[in-house]
């Protein structure tokens, strides 16, 4: 059997089918990437968010209540938020025990250094993307109601921390924690 060659009117139906099936899907291929790339976006900012709840509410579930626990400035105009913990899970022996935190923006990024014994400075990246933050403190009056503030340099603990982040893209994000205050207003310590 002979094989003939293909006519010019063949090849012309033959693209011309393949433009009509890229055209199809084509927009379908687009919008795929296009909630791919995205969900993968919203994907890292969920799980960073979910990093820095969990890493922060295990700092501050160890929070010495004698330690300094207060806001301070910091250069650049940014608010950090100092407070002392009992370090317990650390191998660095510079590290483990009683040591100081301080919480800060800078550049972006949401910054935790760690001051250990003798000096020792570790600093550690939690959250990247950030445009602002800011903490609010919640605590108890001696009327037994609730008040809020920014800043925080009282002997005792609030009962809550409050942490609002604003992102690159404008959006909000708060994380809560609790902290144990010797004032709980009937709340379990």
């Amino acid at each position: 059997m002979q094989r003939r060659p293909l006519t010019l009117i063949e090849i012309v139906i033959a693209l011309g089918v393949l433009s009509l099936l890229l055209s199809v899907t084509f927009p379908y291929l687009r919008q795929t990437l296009y909630f791919k790339r995205h969900f993968e976006i919203e994907r890292i900012r969920v799980f960073s968010k979910a990093h820095v709840q969990t890493r922060l509410a295990a700092l501050l579930a160890r929070v010495d209540p004698n330690a300094p626990f207060k806001t301070v400035q910091l250069k650049g105009g940014s608010t950090g938020l100092m407070f002392g913990f009992n370090n317990q899970k650390d191998f660095d022996r510079a590290f483990y025990g009683q040591v100081t935190a301080c919480l800060f923006f800078d550049r972006g990024h949401l910054l935790l250094q760690i001051q250990g014994k003798g000096g020792e400075m570790r600093q550690e990246v939690l959250m990247e993307g950030l445009r602002d933050i800011q903490w609010i403190f919640s605590y108890a009056t001696e009327g037994k109601s609730m008040e809020t503030t920014c800043e925080w340099d009282r002997k005792e603990l609030p009962l809550f921390l409050l942490l609002e982040m604003t992102l690159l893209d404008a959006r909000k994000e708060t994380l809560y924690f609790r902290l144990k205050s010797s004032r709980r207003l009937g709340y379990p310590v």
